[in-house]
């Protein structure tokens, strides 16, 4: 099984080798036919993904899954050839991340822009407020309570 960390909600393209039936020489020139890439998301029954598989030539294969079918914590992707086994039968696991429904709910990217971008503390309060991109959208805030030895953070 192939593993994958993806973003909640966003459309993306999985790439993926597929093998010989022998299961020692990578598959060249597989050709995707209705059935072959079913999806589960989250546990739930079986569907046809929306696209089918594409190949890249030597290195490969990829298929592009819809914003829809992304919005699953754990999703699924079935490779199973529904004619006369062309190749070895594979799966695509695909954790996801950045949202409260994903498996990861904690936004890598979100980790960046604290590092890198506007960050403004408050000299009465002690809060800190991070920015996004444009500078004037807050993302984080951390404020300190009373006793000044804990911090609170609230998404904004």
């Amino acid at each position: 099984m192939q593993k994958h960390l993806r973003k909640y909600g966003e459309a993306t393209t999985i790439d993926f080798v597929l093998f010989e039936t022998d299961g020692v020489d990578f598959k060249i020139g597989a050709v995707h036919a209705a059935g072959d890439t079913r999806i589960a998301k989250d546990e739930a029954a079986e569907s046809n993904t929306t696209n089918g598989f594409v190949g890249e030539g030597l290195w490969g294969y990829s298929l592009t899954l819809t914003a829809t079918e992304m919005q699953a914590a754990r999703i699924v992707v079935y490779i199973v050839d529904q004619g006369t086994k062309a190749w070895l039968d594979t799966t695509l696991a695909i954790e996801t991340y950045g949202h409260a429904s994903a498996q990861h709910a904690f936004n890598p990217a979100k980790a960046v822009k604290m590092l890198i971008n506007k960050a403004i503390q408050n000299k009465v309060t002690g809060a800190v407020v991070y920015y996004d991109d444009d500078g004037a959208t807050p993302i984080l805030t951390h404020t300190p309570t009373d006793s000044e030895t804990d911090i609170t953070r609230e998404s904004d």
